[in-house]
């Protein structure tokens, strides 16, 4: 049998370690990138009540069920006089519906509906994991669909303007 020299010996653990220690610190990161922290959404009561009394704008809370049976949620704004038009807000990694609440009373106070769903594995909404939209893209299709059949949108001539397959 043919020994290993002493600094070939070195070489062959340092290799087998640093291999060992990509694939744990690999593991990890994955796991951390797709098992996101909740940052929780906290008492919607006072969300309801400054949009009851800004804008008179009813809020009520809306799910979906998702490709997966994920049950995703959101609420769902709309002005005393809707003008038509509604918008859907989506918040970024780790935040919530209420992270975006802003822009929507902006939109209410012009007359939009306005829908605030919480991705998947983020706020209320449920999922496994979050997969950076490979399964959020048809999470926001269905968004879409529920919206067309809660508040038909009056379009304008331009068909390009009610143009809702800008997802592929």
């Amino acid at each position: 049998m043919n020994k290993l020299r002493p600094s070939a010996r070195l070489v062959l653990w340092l290799t087998v370690s640093y291999s060992a220690g990509c694939v744990v610190a690999g593991i990890a990161l994955a796991e951390i990138s797709l098992r996101l922290p909740k940052r929780p959404l906290g008492d919607a009561s006072t969300y309801r009540a400054d949009v009851r009394e800004q804008f008179h704008a009813s809020v009520e809370d809306v799910a979906i069920v998702a490709a997966d049976q994920a049950v995703l949620r959101a609420w769902y704004a709309q002005p005393r006089d809707p003008n038509g038009k509604a918008v859907i807000l989506l918040h970024g990694i780790t935040d919530n519906r209420i992270g975006v609440s802003g822009y929507g009373d902006f939109f209410l106070a012009h007359g939009y509906s306005v829908l605030l769903p919480d991705s998947r594995e983020h706020g209320d909404s449920g999922g496994a994991i979050a997969t950076y939209g490979i399964m959020e893209k048809d999470d926001v299709r269905r968004w879409v669909s529920w919206l067309r059949t809660r508040s038909p949108v009056t379009c304008p001539p331009s068909p390009h303007v009610c143009d809702y397959e800008f997802i592929r």
